[in-house]
């Protein structure tokens, strides 16, 4: 079965059902034929992530024009960009 998504990586995206925002982070076809969306809240002022959850794509609707952050060129899964921490 060839399945299309509707949102790409990267993009805002907001739950109906709950107001849940954040971005698309990753995509998942399941065994039943939905699409179901890891959607990651922005990192909070603290400083730690915030929550992530798992959305079927009958339920988000698009925020952002674009993607708002674009896949890393590395091969390897991690970041493509050191951070140096002291």
């Amino acid at each position: 079965m060839d399945n299309k998504f509707k949102f790409k990586l990267g993009v805002n995206v907001t739950d109906m059902s709950t107001g849940f925002k954040g971005m698309v982070i990753s995509r998942a076809e399941c065994l039943m034929g939905c699409n179901r969306y890891g959607v990651q809240a922005p990192v909070k002022k603290d400083g730690t992530f915030g929550e992530h959850w798992n959305i079927d794509e009958g339920l988000l609707v698009q925020t952002s024009p674009g993607p708002v952050m674009f896949r890393s060129k590395s091969r390897d899964g991690g970041p493509s960009i050191r951070v140096n921490r002291r």
